[in-house]
């Protein structure tokens, strides 16, 4: 399966001799995450040096990027060489990052191993770095050359990633297809056993629809890419306030929901789209922490990425499967957060 976006061209395939053969003349590094040696095993071959760093979102930092910068100056890598990032979304973060700077950009290929990786830091050109406690804001645009989709990982999962992950997925759903929402809510026993054949539907279905926004709207300049925002907003605030302890697709659940409740209250969402949301969330088994305080998620709101002078750009989930961008004045949703009763 390929997808062309502008000048970039993104191979998604299940087959790992397709990687072996675009990277057989090339000197690879692979970057895996220190805590699980195992994901090494089916990709080594001569010409790839492997290196293990740290996981998660404290992984995502300058240190560790000048660590992996070292190694690649240090081995001599050029311009025609590979990196090769495998893990869940924060090392394919780290690695779409370094690929896009080392020598002004190198080869790219991402191995997703978590739900959430396969439909979210995957694909879409999206790489960053955390810094001074801020998620994502040292970054760039810079798209995989291929994507290797290995179902099997999916097995390996503890509960709460595959959570993690349906909790993107439902965003993709109630911002964009209903048809993918029904889905869903009708098979959410197969998809919580892990049966394969309804996972690789909803990855599919979902990697599509961030395809179609993607190559409208590749860096987000004309305002369409901020629909796969939804739950991010505040989302990223829970992860900041949580110091990450959230894993990000649960912290865009309760975001999704948040959010839908507060552009409720201004007049902006459906309440019963927000209803079904909720209810397909706790379905699934994603339980909702304490609540945060509103002086908190304001003070992180304010570093948002989304924001612009006196407004920020945010979806309203106007019918599930159907959503609206708005330029939201600040002061409204600075508001909004204070006296809606979402937070505390």
């Amino acid at each position: 399966m390929e997808f062309k976006i502008n000048d970039s061209r993104i191979n998604i395939t299940e087959n790992i001799d397709y990687l072996f053969n675009i990277t057989k003349n090339r000197k690879v590094l692979l970057l895996y995450p220190s805590n699980h040696d195992g994901f090494t095993n089916e990709l080594m071959k001569d010409n790839f040096i492997k290196m293990g760093i740290k996981d998660g979102e404290r992984g995502k930092s300058l240190r560790t990027y000048e660590i992996v910068m070292i190694k690649l100056i240090e081995n001599d890598f050029q311009k025609n060489d590979a990196i090769v990032g495998i893990g869940g979304g924060s090392l394919l973060d780290l690695a779409g990052f370094v690929a896009s700077t080392y020598k002004r950009g190198i080869m790219l290929i991402n191995v997703p191993t978590t739900l959430l990786a396969m439909v979210d830091a995957s694909f879409g050109g999206k790489n960053a770095i955390n810094f001074s406690g801020i998620k994502n804001v040292i970054g760039t645009f810079y798209h995989p050359s291929a994507i290797y989709l290995n179902f099997s990982y999916i097995n390996s999962l503890e509960k709460k990633q595959i959570l993690s992950g349906m909790g993107e997925i439902i965003k993709y759903a109630a911002t964009m297809d209903k048809n993918l929402f029904r889905y869903i809510e009708k098979n959410i026993e197969k998809v919580m056993e892990r049966d394969l054949n309804a996972i690789k539907k909803i990855v599919y279905r979902s990697i599509y629809l961030k395809y179609s926004i993607v190559k409208k709207d590749e860096k987000g300049k004309n305002g369409i890419r901020d629909i796969l925002n939804a739950g991010h907003t505040l989302g990223h605030a829970y992860e900041s306030i949580t110091g990450y302890r959230i894993p990000h697709g649960i912290a865009v659940s309760y975001g999704l929901v948040d959010e839908c409740n507060i552009l409720s209250y201004l007049g902006y969402a459906d309440n019963s789209a927000c209803m079904k949301i909720k209810e397909l969330i706790s379905k699934i088994g994603i339980k909702r922490m304490k609540r945060f305080r509103a002086e908190s998620v304001w003070y992180y709101i304010q570093n948002d990425k989304k924001m612009d002078g006196d407004y920020i750009r945010i979806p309203a989930i106007v019918e599930i499967g159907r959503s609206d961008i708005l330029n939201l004045n600040r002061g409204d949703l600075r508001n909004a957060i204070f006296e809606s009763g979402s937070f505390g």
